[in-house]
């Protein structure tokens, strides 16, 4: 099963299956090559803490991870508080990401 580490790598699968993995992050719903693009212009985070973090075992190959997520990118930029759930798919063997999603938390609830 997937689990939670302090830098994990997040595979985008390349597969047919399952090539179409989908992020869902501030009302916007983004490909694999959106989500490439994106992390390729985003400033590193400065610090950031996983919590509250549970593994849904769905079949031996569906798992999905939910969690809450804190960071920060440094001084002046805006802290990130979200809930969040990834989807994993094993195929040949290796975890996936399929699906991922993040709520904000809004700022008085921080």
């Amino acid at each position: 099963m997937p689990r939670v580490t302090c830098r994990f790598p997040i595979y985008l699968s390349d597969r047919p299956a399952i090539s179409e993995a989908m992020v869902l992050s501030h009302g916007f719903v983004l490909d694999r090559d959106a989500v490439i693009a994106s992390l390729d212009d985003a400033p590193p985070w400065r610090n950031y803490e996983i919590s509250g973090d549970r593994l849904i075992e769905v079949s031996e190959d569906t798992a999905i991870l939910v969690y809450t997520g804190r960071a920060s990118r440094g001084e002046g930029a805006p802290a990130f508080h979200a809930l969040m759930s990834s989807v994993y798919t094993r195929r040949d063997g290796q975890w996936r990401l399929t699906l991922y999603q993040q709520t904000s938390v809004p700022d008085a609830d921080r």
